[in-house]
């Protein structure tokens, strides 16, 4: 599963063609991949680190890892 989010690379521009720092990705929100519910975050999310989010709304946990393609993976915790 796959929910969707947006991601801030923590420079306040857009991402453009520069490279990515290596200290992870910021979540700043996501959808639930459980009940699409949108879900503020304040989170790095690491290459091969997985981190647990909550959803507020239906109550499940998602274990989200940065694979190494740079895209988040979402899967029941």
């Amino acid at each position: 599963m796959a929910g969707s989010m947006r991601r801030d690379d923590g420079d306040g521009g857009d991402d453009g063609d520069r490279p990515k720092r290596a200290a992870g990705v910021l979540l700043t929100e996501w959808d639930c991949p459980g009940c699409d519910a949108n879900n503020p975050c304040d989170e790095r999310v690491f290459e091969k680190q997985a981190i647990e989010l909550r959803c507020g709304y239906c109550g499940e946990t998602f274990a989200v890892k940065r694979t190494e393609a740079g895209q988040l993976s979402f899967r029941e915790a």
